[in-house]
């Protein structure tokens, strides 16, 4: 099966069932895909939740598998934000850590924010 990283909005819409992406994600699961996230995603869904919100999200992020950051994941996410940036692309910091993150893991990468990762050879899903 395949590995698949979160995006923090494909985590908050998943938490409050919208829509397609929920849906996508449930498959995704129940087709036996790795599904993860890492410290980035982690702070931005926590940073938006409701007090009353905690319990549900950290039952789901804590069934996710964890990738942890290493070097290259920051070589690539400086590389890549200095390059865009040279093309007049300002990505956030954030954004170039997610991308970098599926990079070297070799996961693909489920977000709505597709704008938000133009790097060449990045999966992202939904396709």
């Amino acid at each position: 099966m395949a590995l698949y990283l979160l995006d923090s909005d494909a985590v908050i819409d998943h938490l409050k069932s919208r829509g397609d992406m929920s849906r996508y994600i449930t498959r995704l699961i129940h087709s036996g895909n790795t599904l993860c996230s890492f410290a980035v995603v982690l702070s931005e869904v926590y940073s938006g939740l409701h007090h009353g919100d905690v319990p549900a999200a950290s039952r789901f992020l804590s069934s996710l598998s964890f990738l942890a950051s290493t070097p290259a994941i920051g070589e690539q996410a400086g590389t890549w934000r200095y390059a865009f940036a040279r093309q007049g692309v300002a990505l956030s910091t954030s954004d170039t850590f997610v991308a970098a993150t599926a990079h070297v893991y070799g996961a693909s990468l489920i977000t709505r924010n597709a704008k938000h990762y133009p790097m060449a050879g990045l999966t992202l899903a939904p396709p």
